[in-house]
């Protein structure tokens, strides 16, 4: 994505930091919003520019092994279903890209399909951005015993799990 920057828009990833930074912005959102209002980026190129220029991306932690522990530090009652949902989908396929980010574990193919998420003490989520991608429904993850519900506007089920 990084490459397609510099054709799609004739600056280098670089050049689009300084921009942010002369800026000074400080919110991710109102950072991607600025790009897409006043340079008519889109939304991927705009959130990785916000997240390079702020170095909240995943590539920009000092240690990738530590992206999963951070996450569920304070939530460690919550890292059970993340091993359980991460065994079911290690049977889809080896042509599934496991993607820790500083927030989420992003589940791509060609386009990403799904994000695991411990999003409070109390609630492991799903987590769709607006204008982020198109959802494509590739394989069944059951977990047994559970009540789910699904998300009328992107139809994402949200699984609930008791331990």
């Amino acid at each position: 994505m990084i490459e397609n920057l510099h054709k799609n828009s004739g600056k280098t990833l670089e050049e689009w930091c300084a921009i942010v930074k002369k800026e000074n912005i400080s919110k991710h959102g109102d950072i991607i919003q600025f790009l897409k209002d006043n340079h008519g980026l889109t939304y991927g190129f705009a959130n990785l520019i916000a997240h390079k220029s702020k170095g909240s991306d995943a590539g920009s932690a000092d240690n990738q092994e530590d992206l999963i522990p951070k996450q569920y530090k304070g939530k460690e009652h919550l890292k059970p279903i993340y091993d359980k949902l991460m065994a079911e989908i290690a049977t889809l396929g080896d042509d599934i890209e496991i993607s820790p980010k500083n927030a989420y574990v992003s589940l791509k193919r060609k386009k990403q399909f799904a994000t695991l998420n411990p999003a409070t003490k109390t609630r492991f989520a799903q987590r769709k951005e607006a204008d982020c991608c198109s959802f494509t429904e590739y394989n069944e993850i059951r977990v047994e015993g559970s009540d789910f519900e699904q998300d009328s506007q992107c139809g994402i089920y949200k699984v609930f799990v008791d331990l």
